[in-house]
This record gives structure tokens, sequence and C-alpha cells, in this order.
């Protein structure tokens, strides 16, 4: 109704920041991530860091719609939530260190089935032997829980 006017919102939840910015909100501020700023603020200040190293540092959290925490809530949402719901298989990740296919990780030899591979904010679900899989990217994999 009014194009001049500049929206803030906050919201409770970082998965609502898209739809709202969708919606017309200028900007989009998360309670869940705003909190954690606020603890890690406190605890640098604890350790005697300068108010410019604080500010840089919060700088980066608050970078690009706090990417770095939006890769952890995906994560997190990809794979305890998994965990919880079976009780005879395991689902479990690990970091790839240097480029390499996934078809030459030789998982099935080990009983381990790859599900989806996390790459940045990204998640690839559709796995092929001759995927290129990079550093940093996390293969998230089952095996049968042998209940120990």
């Amino acid at each position: 109704m009014n194009p001049t006017l500049y929206i803030i919102v906050r919201t409770r939840y970082i998965y609502e920041m898209e739809e709202l910015r969708n919606l017309g909100a200028d900007e989009v501020i998360p309670e869940e991530f705003e909190t954690s700023v606020e603890i890690f603020t406190r605890v640098m200040n604890q350790y005697h860091l300068t108010d410019d190293e604080v500010h840089k540092f919060v700088d980066e959290l608050r970078a690009d719609e706090y990417e770095m925490f939006r890769a952890l809530a995906n994560w997190e949402i990809n794979t305890c939530s998994v965990n919880d719901a079976l009780t005879d298989i395991q689902v479990s990740s690990f970091t790839i260190e240097e480029d390499v296919k996934l078809g030459d990780l030789c998982l099935n030899d080990q009983d381990l089935t790859p599900i989806a591979v996390a790459r940045k904010d990204q998640i690839i679900r559709d796995l092929e032997d001759n995927l290129q899989l990079k550093p940093d990217d996390v293969l998230i994999y089952t095996s049968k829980d042998d209940g120990s």
C-alpha cells in the first residue's frame, strides 16, 4: 500500500525469513540467531576482546542473512529428526576432505548407504556414483544399528 515504507520484521525462526522477504519485508531479524549472537558477544566481552574484534565477529555472523547459522540449522533439521524417527537404522555423516567421486568411497563394502550430501546451504539428494564430492561437503548416510 505504501511503497516508501521500510519494513523491519522480527521472526522466531530463520526458515521464515525468505517468506517474509517475499511478502515485502526489507529486513527480517530471526530471534533464534540474534540470541546466539548476543551470547557470543557476552562471551567475547568476558574474554576481554576489543569492541572492534567483537563487532567484526558479529558482522561475520550476520553476513548474508545469517548464512553461517542457516547452514547449521539445515544440518540439524536434516539429520537429527531423522535419527529420532528410526530405531533400527543409524543416520550418520562425515565431512569430505578432498575431491573424490562418490563411487570411489566404496560405501557399499562397509554396509553404508549414502542418502544425501550437504553442500553449503544446498542438499543434494540425487546421488550417483559419478557425483563429484568437494572438500567440506557433508555426506549423510545410513547404516544398520547394531544395538550397541
